[in-house]
């Protein structure tokens, strides 16, 4: 019953935290519900959302996967061209999974604020899915649910937590897939995480290579080496639960591209509605650069991009998550659920490995590393480690809250600014010149512009942007700290009453 309570708590409070980063502005009542407007710091700033979301407006408006011609001018560039016909360049789950959230907005009047409320939803689902797996490395609840809080709070996922990209919703299938994996192998079990790859290509294709150490060792699962190598009968449920998700897929290729297994990303980005300055750089010569995403050579740059870099490295915004970093060396060298250190070591090496080599590290226009957020999950998880050694240590206390309030502070900063932040070697070309890290958002919270719908509807009258920030961050730092603390605060509260009896 105390652990429903906590649970339950926790979910409200975590809410209340992610509804003053929603993003919105004044309107009638409120805008960007019908007009798709693309200024700064809105909810339609960047062409990740809009692509996504103008398919989901296209599947409960129009009936169809295409768009008509307002539609892709608001989703370009991120837009295909296949036979006169445009659709979204991205996979087609995260706008499938948001098709009834857009139902429902539309019936209320909200279906801008409904359908982005999707993400919020499962990134509220992923604190207590990263608090899941930290409770499997044997730490106590509270410990474990302050790595899920981390992870959505501290990290650069708290930016995303009100978009309609990929991220949460790649996270959760992640972290499902590996709670799944350590359960015993039964026939639900096996269509279940079946299902799961099936809905992770769907929703990003890079997902298979974050799943496939999970696959791997599951399938060692299915393995009988007692007289001779076979495969379990019921290894055959695992094709059962991919199989209707790859036929979902397999049509929509052949709507899209005219092959059943052709993906929209492999055609190219039509420039039909792309403006001249996007023209301009796809006619600019590549000299040897290769034509396929990745490539070895990027890969020392990729790295320090992704890891200690001013522009988008995860220490750089999140070094709470070094803590992440000491748990694993931790949990390695106690020895605690091997199986479980090998899933999260895997994937967290394919996920910088496969990023590292990205022709495009940075994740275009974005806030942070937002590439490694799956990491930054897996990370946040092996945090409850470090607490559970070192929670007496005065030290590492210090240190702890140090690193934890300036991540929460970075994090809320972007989440309340904009997530369109150029990379170095764009602004460095840039007719007017503006920041490529973080301090960009602190030039905007100076000029008093925040994308937060509670602060443009009310808060606006009261305080600036930035006492916004510094309160929200207060109260996220202040929520971590009652957790952490809360048997101390019980026995003080214990010791308190009984010296009064």
């Amino acid at each position: 019953m105390k652990k429903i309570i906590l649970n339950t708590a926790i979910a409200l409070i975590s809410f209340f935290l992610l509804l003053l980063i929603v993003k919105g502005d004044a309107g009638s009542p409120i805008y960007f519900q019908s007009e798709l407007d693309t200024k700064l710091g809105g909810p339609f700033e960047t062409s990740g959302n809009n692509s996504r979301y103008a398919l989901t407006k296209a599947l409960v408006d129009q009936k169809t996967i295409f768009f008509d011609e307002k539609l892709a001018k608001f989703a370009s560039p991120d837009l295909v061209e296949q036979d006169g016909k445009f659709a979204t360049i991205f996979t087609p789950g995260v706008s499938f999974i948001a098709a009834p959230f857009y139902y429902i907005g539309s019936i209320l009047g909200y279906p801008q604020l409904l359908t982005y409320l999707t993400t919020t939803l499962f990134a509220l689902l992923n604190i207590f899915l990263v608090a899941s797996v930290a409770r499997k490395f044997n730490v106590n609840i509270n410990l474990s649910l302050i790595s899920g809080l981390i992870f959505v709070f501290a990290t650069s996922a708290l930016s995303y937590a009100n978009s309609l990209t990929q991220h949460h919703f790649s996270t959760a299938i992640i972290l499902l897939a590996i709670l799944n994996a350590l359960q015993k192998r039964t026939i639900l079990n096996n269509l279940f995480f079946g299902a799961l790859v099936g809905i992770g290509a769907l929703v990003d294709i890079p997902n298979l290579f974050f799943l496939a150490p999970v696959g791997i060792y599951v399938l060692t699962k299915h393995i009988n080496l007692s007289s001779k190598l076979k495969l379990k009968p019921v290894f055959a449920c695992l094709i059962a639960g991919v199989i209707p998700f790859v036929i979902l897929f397999a049509f929509y290729n052949k709507q899209t591209t005219g092959s059943y297994t052709t993906l929209s990303q492999s055609i190219g980005r039509s420039s039909t509605f792309a403006s001249e300055e996007t023209k301009l750089i796809e006619k600019k010569p590549q000299g040897d650069r290769p034509l396929l995403p990745f490539n070895t050579r990027n890969q020392l740059d990729g790295l320090y991009i992704l890891t200690i870099s001013n522009e988008r490295g995860i220490f750089y915004y999140s070094p709470i998550l070094i803590l992440g970093v000491l748990g694993l060396i931790l949990a390695y060298r106690a020895k605690t659920n091997n199986d479980l250190l090998s899933l999260l070591t895997s994937i967290i090496l394919v996920n910088l490995t496969l990023y590292s080599m990205f022709n495009d590290p940075w994740g275009g226009w974005a806030f942070g590393p937002r590439y490694l957020i799956p990491a930054s999950a897996l990370l946040s998880t092996a945090i409850a480690v470090s607490l559970s050694r070192f929670n007496k240590n005065l030290l590492f206390n210090s240190l702890f809250f140090g690193l934890l309030l300036y991540s929460i502070l970075v994090n809320t900063l972007g989440a309340t600014t904009t997530s369109l932040v150029p990379p170095k070697v764009e602004a460095q070309n840039l007719s007017t010149q503006i920041p490529y890290t973080y301090e960009y958002n602190f030039q905007l919270a100076q000029k008093n512009t925040s994308s937060s719908l509670i602060y443009n509807l009310i808060a606006d009258k009261f305080i600036d942007v930035k006492t916004y920030i510094f309160i929200l961050g207060i109260l996220i730092l202040a929520s971590i700290n009652l957790i952490y603390n809360a048997s101390s605060i019980k026995n003080f509260i214990l010791r308190r009453n009984y010296g009064k009896r």
